[in-house]
Formats: C-alpha cells, structure tokens, sequence
C-alpha cells in the first residue's frame, strides 16, 4: 500500500446515508411499500404474497380449494353466503352470486376476509 493511499481520509458512511440507501433499495422493491406514520415517522412495511393470503384464509377458518388450472378459490364459514375469492394472476377476484364484482391486491383481500371473519364472531356473540 502506497503512503498516499494511507493519507486519503476514509469515506463513512452516516446513519442518515444508510437510511438513504436503505429507502432507495426498498423503493425500488414492488412487494414493500413505504408508510408514513401520524407521528412523520416512516417504516416499510413488505405487501402479503398469493400464499399469506391463504394462510391467513385458512387460519381464520374459511375454506380454501385448489382448482385443477392452478388457481385457488377461498369460500366463506357461512354456506348461506354468496361470495367468494378466486386467485387470477397475483390478483384475488371477488365473485359475489359467481359474478365478478372487483379485482383484489394481495393486501386488500387479506382486509376482506379479516373483515367478514371479524363481522362472523361479532354476529356470534
């Protein structure tokens, strides 16, 4: 090593540069979303895949099944109920009456179904 290499100041890297790197690195990720909170602080918060979707329908106790094209169907606890979710692509489609009322993100059919299953245990009360 040179003395000239050994004289140049090192470069550091401060909290506020990996907060920098770390955003511009996450940002660039489609399954991670930056959240701003009330108080202005921020986090990152990674969106729920195809799978999360399905455990957490499971979890809750409403009936998942597999169709032989690969997609997946979850029904409601209640038989009396009319809807149900059919995954499409990265999407959830919802079927109300087997037609077609609005196509789902991940994370906007995981708040379906904690929903109807919150609405359920309420209504068993």
């Amino acid at each position: 090593m040179k003395s000239k290499d050994r004289d140049l100041p090192r470069a550091t890297v401060t909290e506020n540069h990996q907060r920098l790197i770390t955003k511009s690195l996450v940002l660039n990720n489609p399954r991670v979303s930056l959240v701003e909170n009330t108080d202005n602080s921020q986090q990152f918060l990674t969106l729920p895949d195809f799978k999360s979707v399905l455990s957490r329908a499971s979890a809750w106790g409403f009936a998942c099944k597999s169709e032989d094209d690969g997609n997946c169907q979850i029904l409601p606890q209640q038989q009396n109920q009319r809807w149900k979710l059919q995954s499409k692509e990265d999407r959830w489609l919802l079927l109300v009456g087997d037609v077609a009322q609005i196509s789902l993100h991940p994370d906007e059919a995981i708040a379906f179904l904690q929903r109807r299953f919150f609405s359920l245990r309420r209504s068993k009360s």
